[in-house]
């Protein structure tokens, strides 16, 4: 409970980077412009952000309820389905890691070059 907390945080502050209303954001577009599909996967970040982390609504808040009856209609079973937590496993950890390291690399080189 407490790592999915501290990742949905990790989430909501690096892809606030990226949106277009802060101050100085930053352009997945240019960041990325080398790696292949890396703007998309910025915008996949953002959609968890989005449906998710940030607000109350989106696929990841949903719960389908279900009950199951027999041809006389009395009720056989009660269930629901949700899907908690994320999409994520170690090997998608470690992507959105790789990822935050390329944008730490275009970062330094920004300061760098305003030095």
């Amino acid at each position: 409970m407490v790592a999915d907390s501290l990742f949905r945080d990790a989430i909501v502050q690096f892809v606030g980077c990226f949106d277009r209303g802060a101050e100085h954001p930053v352009d997945e577009k240019v960041v990325f412009s080398q790696v292949e599909r890396g703007a998309e996967y910025i915008a996949w970040l953002k959609d968890i952000r989005d449906s998710y982390a940030a607000h109350r609504f989106g696929t990841l808040r949903q719960c389908v309820a279900g009950v199951m009856i027999d041809k006389a209609g009395a009720i056989v079973g009660v269930g629901h389905i949700a899907q908690q937590g994320y999409p994520f496993g170690k090997e998608e950890e470690e992507q959105m890691l790789r990822c935050m390291s390329v944008v730490g690399t275009h970062l330094e080189a920004k300061v760098k070059d305003l030095a």
